[in-house]
């Protein structure tokens, strides 16, 4: 670990070279089938983690989720990358992904392709939200008043199409106004399971684009957390 590592992930979310210092406590955990796993962790600090920080404790999280003897750098040594940048380990048939954000980090792994986001709710800004919303999407955002529910349903909606495009390796190298994740007349979210106090639900995606995906949800008042996963059926409480 070099030095400017080692001043950035001190203190109450510090990492250790093995052993990921990870307890059952420390994550927020969903399996919404037998072979797919989502874990989130939360910044439990006052002040936001740095891009450094973030970075570290996604793959520190991911070396726990999949119980790798070894510490997080040696497992992202071992991953290579997709031509727009998705990572996979070699000579496996796992998929993973990885996302962070300043309040909280998460992964996914699962035998399909399945991507995740995570992202800090940030204020509404109605320029970008009309840059990057289907025509359909932004009509929702003409019923609302309350900022605070633009801000979420911004969050949402732009973790959807993340998370989406990250499945299939795109990234955002697509025109996302093409990219339906949100359709108020499909929309029909089911609470799937409760955990630690917070609820996930799921829901299909109505786009063309996502065909066979399903999105898998949580959202908290600082952040919320989107996995798209292909083909998995829902497992019920």
């Amino acid at each position: 670990m070099n030095e400017k590592m080692k001043e950035t992930v001190t203190g109450k979310n510090s990492i250790p070279e093995r052993g990921h210092g990870l307890r059952e406590d420390d994550i927020l955990a969903y399996s919404p089938s037998d072979q797919v796993q989502i874990a989130i962790q939360e910044n439990k600090d006052a002040i936001p983690w740095t891009n450094t920080q973030q970075h570290a404790l996604a793959w520190n999280l991911l070396a726990h989720v999949l119980a790798y003897d070894g510490s997080w750098q040696e497992l992202e040594a071992q991953t290579v990358r997709e031509e727009k940048g998705k990572p996979y380990l070699p000579g496996s048939s796992l998929q993973f992904n990885l996302s962070h954000c300043s309040q909280a980090v998460a992964v996914i792994c699962a035998p399909v392709p399945a991507g995740i986001d995570i992202e800090r709710i940030r204020p509404y800004r109605e320029k970008l939200a009309r840059r990057i919303c289907h025509p359909r999407e932004w009509e929702l955002f003409e019923k609302l008043t309350e900022e605070k529910d633009k801000e979420k349903l911004f969050s949402r909606i732009w973790s959807r199409k993340e998370s989406l495009l990250k499945a299939g390796g795109e990234g955002l190298s697509v025109n996302l106004q093409t990219v339906l994740v949100w359709d108020e007349a499909q929309e029909k979210a089911e609470i799937l399971s409760e955990n630690k106090g917070a609820d996930w639900s799921a829901s299909a995606c109505p786009g063309h684009s996502g065909a066979g995906y399903t999105f898998f949800e949580k959202t908290t008042e600082k952040w919320t957390c989107c996995a798209a996963v292909q083909q998995i059926p829902s497992r019920h409480p």
